[in-house]
């Protein structure tokens, strides 16, 4: 019985990276995945910036890199790499960086609370959008949304 409480425990715990290591769909995306793995770089890199600029992936606030990496036709590690050395920033930076403008966006045009625009921009909490919108903007998104109803 213990056992089993221990093996129950490791799996709860660990859900997120055993979804990463099954491949697992995330039914909250609606990808549609390139099944050409063999691709050029250039292509690859347009494949990924489509995703990002046309289906506008990065409101989905469970985006993973494998779910990146379904999506055009390779593995997690191809995607991490291009983000590191061929784009100069980590997976979650890029996302967040896209996140960011979106929400700009909708602090200029609604009058949508920060916890309806931090939702609709793929934030998990809005905490964390602040932190993040904070740390990239160098303004909270209030005094963000003030400055802007006064110009």
């Amino acid at each position: 019985m213990l056992i089993w409480i221990i093996i129950d425990f490791f799996i709860y715990k660990h859900e997120s990276i055993l979804d990463e290591l099954d491949g697992g769909q995330d039914t909250n995306a609606p990808l549609q995945p390139n099944t050409t793995p063999n691709s050029t770089i250039p292509e690859f890199g347009e494949r990924i910036e489509a995703l990002f600029h046309k289906q506008q992936i990065y409101l989905n606030p469970h985006l993973k890199v494998s779910d990146v990496a379904r999506a055009v036709g390779t593995n997690r590690t191809y995607v991490s790499n291009h983000f590191n050395h061929e784009i100069g920033t980590t997976f979650y930076d890029y996302v967040n960086g896209f996140r960011i403008e979106y929400a700009c966006q909708l602090l200029e045009t609604t009058n949508e609370s920060i916890k309806c625009i931090a939702e609709k921009s793929g934030f998990n909490s809005p905490q964390a959008f602040i932190r993040v919108f904070t740390r990239l903007k160098g303004i909270s998104p209030t005094a963000f949304r003030k400055e802007q109803q006064t110009t």
